[in-house]
């Protein structure tokens, strides 16, 4: 059975899409589409991700073959916010969220707050987490870069760098 993840990346210039072939964690740049665009919110099924919707501040487009083609949709759609703290299930429940001081991620394992130390990385913009990997979560920041953390955001690795500023991200997986 083959599978790959999808992720969307909404910047100020476009949709910048993604791909993990067989899940080994080498993400291949695959395009980006609606360059002229700045993209505000992301949305797909987290296994079907090959239909999405994006949102600009005035329209929404839809794909439905993992955006090698979009078609505007009238009317548009409300988009849904940029997550700004996800809760965790599993033991112990633990929280993510963006810092009042939005250069600062902060994680509660159920204690306190603590902030993350990531270095000089920017202004984090949302944080998502992986509905069918529950220990897996993504942010990005308006300095164009999307960190991942694979335990819970206890660490964290920069998957990509020196995109345009990022608004929302979106992920899913294709089994076949």
């Amino acid at each position: 059975m083959a599978q790959a993840q999808l992720l969307y990346i909404g910047t100020d210039h476009g949709v910048v899409l993604l791909s993990n072939p067989g899940r080994i964690d080498r993400w291949i740049s695959v395009g980006i589409e609606l360059a002229d665009q700045a993209i505000q919110a992301v949305v797909c099924q987290a296994d079907a991700p090959m239909q999405a919707t994006v949102w600009s501040s005035e329209q929404a487009w839809q794909t439905n073959d993992g955006g090698q083609a979009w078609h505007m949709l009238e009317p548009t759609p409300a988009p849904p916010s940029p997550s700004q703290q996800l809760e965790l299930a599993g033991q112990p429940p633990a929280s993510i969220r963006i810092a009042s001081d939005s250069n600062q991620l902060e994680r509660n394992d159920g204690t306190a707050w603590q902030s993350l130390q990531l270095g000089q990385v920017g202004q984090w913009s949302c944080l998502m987490n992986v509905a069918y990997q529950i220990d897996s979560l993504y942010a990005a920041t308006n300095a164009g870069e999307v960190w991942v953390s694979s335990d819970r955001g206890r660490t964290w690795a920069c998957l990509r760098q020196q995109l345009a500023p990022i608004n929302a991200l979106a992920i899913g997986r294709v089994i076949s």
